[in-house]
């Protein structure tokens, strides 16, 4: 299970997975298509990463 360390989100394995540099580094524009800000679009995707839905 992940964990929070200085109010950032830690995976269990402690690597930073390659879906989050990704979302990090990708144009605001995307997320406003969607309709959902950078954070929470990275927030679901933690907890899909917590419970191996996503790797």
């Amino acid at each position: 299970m992940s964990f929070k360390f200085l109010g950032m989100w830690v995976p269990q394995t402690g690597v930073t997975p390659e879906w989050l540099e990704k979302l990090e580094i990708c144009d605001e524009s995307i997320f406003k298509e969607i309709g959902l800000s950078r954070e929470k679009v990275i927030e679901i995707c933690q907890h899909l990463h917590d419970n191996n839905i996503l790797i």
